[in-house]
């Protein structure tokens, strides 16, 4: 996955009343259902992004891991 955009959203926990920071990530990436490349946004707390020992750039190629549950579970550069 390409990162071609981030955007900084941060909000409140309606369930908590926690304040949350974090990111949109804006990729693409090959997909063979699809002609030319797919994109899609990923929203990533800071805590997790922390976490991971990810701070996104614009330009990052990356791979996303996901757990069983399709939550994101490592992100690393490639």
């Amino acid at each position: 996955m390409k990162v071609i955009g981030i955007a900084e959203r941060n909000f409140t926990s309606k369930d908590t009343g926690a304040f949350i920071e974090g990111f949109y990530i804006y990729v693409t990436f090959e997909n063979n259902r699809t002609t030319g490349l797919a994109s899609d946004r990923l929203y990533l707390s800071r805590n997790r992004l922390d976490q991971f020992g990810y701070s996104p750039s614009v330009g990052d190629d990356i791979d996303i891991q996901y757990n069983r549950y399709g939550k994101i579970s490592g992100i690393r550069l490639i």
